[in-house]
């Protein structure tokens, strides 16, 4: 992890930090995962970054990420964006649905864009 590396001084100050700015719904996580690493008498023992990390994902990632993003990819539309905003969006929704049927990705696309940009690519 980058931040790790060059701002602190080991993996137990860099999940304090990250920790510590966390509020809302994070706060209630937070407070859950800290009583969980706090040994009596000892401290808290964080673990490494790598498993502070997993725990964040597992508690925060949509429990069904490749559906949710299928849903987000299905809704996009190209609006009075430019083309390559559009096109740079929706690649990223493809790749994080799973997609890799091509025709199934023509027609999402085709779907998404502004109605006169699909009639100029077709004259």
């Amino acid at each position: 992890m980058l931040a790790y590396n060059n701002n602190f001084p080991d993996e137990h100050t860099a999940i304090m930090f990250m920790l510590y700015y966390m509020d809302k719904k994070a706060l209630v996580w937070r407070t859950e995962f800290m009583a969980a690493y706090t040994v009596s008498g000892q401290g808290i023992y964080l673990g490494t970054m790598d498993n502070f990390l997993a725990a964040l994902d597992l508690a925060f990632q949509p429990f069904d990420m490749e559906g949710d993003t299928l849903q987000q990819l299905h809704a996009l539309k190209q609006l009075s964006r430019p083309v390559d905003k559009y096109v740079s969006e929706f690649r990223v929704f493809a790749i994080r649905a799973g997609l890799t049927d091509v025709s199934q990705l023509i027609h999402l696309f085709r779907q998404g864009l502004d109605p006169d940009i699909t009639i100029q690519a077709i004259r």
